[in-house]
């Protein structure tokens, strides 16, 4: 039990977390596009990336590309790629069908075509082996066993709109947009394994209703399917996280979303020891002993990921470039079986911020900063430097009339003479000096003052409550060695402690060294 305290105490150690320590680089010198949609790595150890128009190749490290195809078309996009293994030649996946074009060549054969629009918009291609091809298109699935020069529709999923391929074993699993099919290399048996859309519920038979997500499954869409030839282990990306089969689809359990700021999935790859995930906020990997997702410092909108084993290097093709990160051999501190969990605490406490800066953290936040209150009396002041400001008009208009009277046989006849106009305009500036010395405004910041101060002085009590009895909760599991229940209900306590000071500062203390699993995300 103290070595299962110590791995519990792993979740509250020094934030040694990925997010921190990586730093990406930019890699896309002689990429013309903007946005990057897709990248591989070749067996030979190059580098193909594609944007939506283009595909270029690298053949040192990413440190520079040429640009291999271009597509002409303003109707055509480039949807995926991939590589044969041993193989030069690199398949596009387009709105126009599929190509290949070899990397040391200028070769371009358009190795599927279709005449209906759905079935040559090709959104994915995949190889199990030298020459076997499968692609998934928008109105089917195909094969072809002698790279692309011959095609065969597999009639299960005629008119249906495919997402995704995957190979376990023998097993082939296809993510079409109704849910993840699984089937062999030796025959057209298909199943479905998973059900993710909601017009498909009425089809679902009755040994496959155990894995239909209720409630979810009504929006949820499928957008990437890995499998880990490893483990044993398939993962499903979809828009509302990721889920896991340890068993090739017999069951599945949604993974955790702890950390994950979008949780609509763009691709899933497999590291040495953890995976990854690209979404609209960038890549996360996933802590598995913290259960929970650690930003990976990179937080473009990221479509595909790429793993560089020989290297240990992960790219991202993002929509603002391409992007490239090494791995370091260094690895986070864990205790051993003689648990040396107390070092980890005291790191901790050693990198956390003092109370004063968890104090002005919280006065910050809640926005009672005596600086307020001195501000707006040097406004009210200020205020008596302006004038005010009075403008007027005038304007005046009169008619002449002159009565001219005549002689005895004579009438009198009236004259009308010119009009006179006059006009004028005046403008004034008056100051009332005496608010340099008082106004009223002092009244009602004097009031505000008050009502800031109390509740400045409550919220710098219950931080620093919360503050202190949290390390004195440290110190005690530093102190003693706790096992089962107490242990659990220890870690449980400096969990909620850690919560309560993240949601009076905006997250400080997690962002600071003081990890909580639940309150890692700035508040806005």
């Amino acid at each position: 039990m103290r070595l299962l305290l110590a791995i519990c105490i792993i979740l509250f150690n020094v934030n040694y977390s990925f997010a921190q320590e990586i730093s990406w680089e930019k890699v896309d010198n002689g990429i013309y596009e903007a946005s990057v949609g897709s990248v591989v790595i070749a067996s030979s150890g190059g580098l193909i990336a594609a944007t939506d128009k283009a595909v270029y190749a690298s053949n040192d490290g990413a440190e520079s590309w040429q640009r291999m195809l271009f597509l002409p078309k303003s109707s055509m996009s480039i949807n995926d790629i991939t590589m044969i293994d041993n193989s030069l030649d690199v398949y596009i996946a387009t709105t126009e069908g599929l190509y290949r074009v070899s990397s040391n060549s200028e070769k371009v054969d358009h190795v599927f075509k279709a005449w209906n629009r759905n079935r040559k918009d090709v959104k994915c291609i995949k190889s199990i082996k030298e020459s076997k091809l499968y692609i998934g298109t928008k109105a089917g699935l195909f094969i072809s066993n002698d790279n692309g020069a011959h095609w065969k529709a597999i009639g299960y999923f005629k008119n249906k709109s495919i997402v995704d391929v995957a190979f376990l074993d023998r097993d082939i699993f296809v993510a079409a947009d109704n849910g993840v099919y699984k089937g062999n290399t030796f025959s057209d048996n298909w199943s479905r394994v998973l059900v993710v859309a909601s017009s498909e519920m009425q089809d679902v038979q009755d040994d496959e209703y155990e894995n239909v997500y209720e409630n979810e499954a009504i929006t949820k869409t499928i957008t990437s399917l890995r499998a880990d030839a490893v483990a044993k282990v398939l993962y499903v990306g979809t828009s509302k996280g990721v889920h896991i089969s340890p068993d090739k689809g017999s069951s599945w359990d949604q993974m955790t979303d702890e950390g994950l700021i979008s949780r609509y999935i763009e691709d899933i790859i497999i590291l040495n020891i953890q995976i990854a995930v690209a979404t609209s906020k960038g890549v996360f990997l996933l802590d598995e002993l913290r259960e929970r997702w650690q930003a990976a410092g990179n937080s473009h909108h990221t479509k595909k990921l790429a793993y560089d084993k020989a290297r240990n290097r992960i790219y991202a093709a993002t929509v603002n470039g391409l992007y490239g990160y090494t791995f370091s051999n260094k690895e986070e501190p864990k205790p051993d079986k003689k648990n040396h969990y107390t070092a980890l605490l005291r790191k901790q406490i050693e990198l956390e911020p003092p109370i004063l800066q968890i104090q002005n953290a919280a006065i910050e936040y809640a926005e009672v900063s005596p600086d307020k209150i001195k501000w707006m009396r040097s406004a009210a002041r200020n205020k008596a430097l302006l004038p005010t400001v009075t403008m007027g008009f005038d304007y005046d208009a009169d008619s002449n009339i002159n009565l001219d009277r005549g002689g005895t046989n004579d009438a009198d006849v009236f004259i009308l003479g010119p009009d006179e106009e006059s006009w004028a305009w005046d403008i004034s500036l008056s100051w009332n000096l005496g608010e340099l010395i008082w106004n009223d405004d002092q009244t009602s910041i004097d009031v505000r003052s008050k009502l800031m101060v109390q509740l400045r002085d409550d919220i710098l009590t219950e931080i620093t409550n919360l503050y202190f009895e949290r390390r004195k909760l440290q110190m005690d599991i530093i102190d003693k060695e706790y096992s089962g229940a107490i242990a659990s209900a220890k870690i449980l306590r400096l969990q909620e402690l850690t919560a309560k000071i993240d949601g009076l500062t905006g997250g400080y203390l997690s962002q600071n060294g003081g990890y909580c699993e639940e309150t890692t995300q700035k508040r806005p």
